[in-house]
């Protein structure tokens, strides 16, 4: 994988992994653009990795009738929003080769 690749699927974790008192319609956004910049490189990345970054978008992620993105973060338990991060971490985790930096 690119430096390049490695440093967006990065910043694509981290925008969402961000203090939940930022505005979560901008973490969503910046998620968002990452994965569309990364759609576009997805031959340089393991299909298993963006489509997993992808059923995140699913799974925690609603789309309204306009294309607006609302975090469900706020009905999930707490072991929900754990197993968020921990999904995304682990991601991160592996892109950055065991390094934490944000």
């Amino acid at each position: 994988m690119s430096p390049y690749i490695q440093a967006r699927l990065c910043e694509a974790i981290s925008a969402l992994l961000e203090d939940e008192d930022k505005e979560s319609r901008a973490r969503l956004s910046n998620f968002a653009h990452c994965l569309f910049v990364l759609d576009l490189y997805k031959n340089e990345i393991a299909p298993g990795l963006l489509e997993e970054l992808h059923t995140i978008v699913n799974d925690y992620v609603e789309t309204g009738d306009e294309g607006q993105l609302t975090f469900r973060l706020a009905e999930f338990s707490e072991k929900e929003q754990a197993e968020l991060a921990e999904r995304l971490l682990s991601i991160y985790i592996n892109i950055s080769g065991g390094n934490l930096v944000f």
